[in-house]
């Protein structure tokens, strides 16, 4: 007996939203309506393309350490890590020093980007007058094109 009004409230409750959702008309999408369903659309879109191409340095990772690892078992992981000298008339392959030079010129990367980057957003936002933060965003509103030819 309850499973029988139970079954009729619900068959109710639909036939209720059927009949009230075939009486109204779709309203346009306008204002907040139309940026936030593009604001999804949005991440939707950096979201895949931000794990493609995680998905593409995972691969391009596993296929080099696949590839690498029968030269590195036969040099020996440890005069391959640490050897300084890459010759290979010799047979020497040690990639200390590469390691290095990656590590010192992303030091030097960070060393230069990290103040400009700093120094320019305080500027902009605490020192600039403020049409100077915003006009080059506003001609991209207007038209991107001429954007793009003020910004050459």
């Amino acid at each position: 007996m309850e499973h029988e009004i139970v079954g009729q409230a619900v068959e109710a409750a639909v036939d209720g939203a059927l009949a009230g959702a075939v009486g109204k008309k779709k309203e346009p999408m306008t204002g907040k309506k139309t940026l936030k369903a593009m604001e999804q659309v949005m991440n939707a879109i950096f979201f895949v393309c931000g794990m493609v191409a995680v998905a593409f340095v995972l691969l391009i990772s596993i296929y080099l350490i696949i590839s690498g690892l029968p030269a590195i078992i036969e040099i020996g992981p440890i005069n391959f890590l640490f050897g300084t000298r890459w010759y290979a008339s010799t047979g020497d392959f040690g990639i200390l020093a590469i390691i290095l030079t990656s590590f010192a010129g992303t030091a030097g990367a960070i060393l230069i980007g990290v103040p400009i980057g700093l120094l320019t957003a305080v500027f902009l936002s605490k020192v600039a007058p403020p049409r100077w933060s915003t006009r080059r965003w506003s001609c991209w509103r207007a038209s991107p094109r001429g954007c793009m030819a003020w910004w050459a």
